[in-house]
């Protein structure tokens, strides 16, 4: 049975930021700092697990995500290279980079690309898909966890997951969509996914 936490037992990290913010500006106003930092604080975290976890698999936590993407397009798990650069907002140099390392340890394979003959599809080999499953895995196992440790009922889930969608919709007018690394237009990934078959 997981621990739970008892937040009175302890100042949680964001918690110390604010209140050094609070001290030194009292002038700002800090509901949305809190809120945000506390985010900023358990994507951290999440990344920490994420890197333990393909560390776990002698791979770097990059890796992992690429493989996950490709995964989640859906059968035949195979990419153009032009696509990741979308996909993971990074430069073709960076692609290229991560594709090889990828290949280098059997992890994909490249196809000759159908529509370009210049090009090539990227697919996940069997020795890259077993892995994605047992990280994919460790992710799920992880997050139940932290859940079970929160304590909190489905209809609490819900809610915050509704306030969750609420502040990244805020967050994107913060950031607009050309400036936002996350922003994609999933018809059009689902459409070259399609096309790649």
């Amino acid at each position: 049975m997981p621990k739970t936490f008892s937040k009175a037992s302890m100042a949680t990290f964001p918690e110390i930021i604010v209140a050094g913010w609070a001290r030194e500006r009292p002038d700002l106003k800090d509901t949305g700092l809190s809120v945000t930092l506390r985010l900023r604080s358990l994507s951290i975290e999440i990344d920490h697990k994420f890197s333990k976890i393909a560390a776990g698999e002698g791979v770097q936590v990059e890796d992992i995500l690429l493989l996950f993407g490709i995964r989640r397009r859906g059968a035949p798990y195979r990419i153009r290279p032009t696509e990741i650069c979308a996909m993971l907002n990074i430069t073709s140099g960076a692609a290229t980079y991560r594709i090889q390392r990828l290949v280098s340890n059997g992890l994909c394979e490249r196809d000759p690309d159908p529509v370009d003959g210049r090009s090539y599809l990227l697919r996940v080999a069997p020795k890259g898909m077993q892995l994605i499953d047992r990280a994919v895995e460790a992710v799920a196992e992880a997050s139940d966890v932290a859940l079970q440790a929160a304590g909190l009922s489905s209809t609490q889930l819900a809610s915050f997951f509704g306030l969750l969608k609420r502040i990244e919709a805020g967050w994107e007018v913060v950031v607009p969509p050309e400036e936002n690394p996350l922003a994609r237009q999933e018809g059009a990934e689902f459409a070259s996914a399609a096309n790649s078959k």
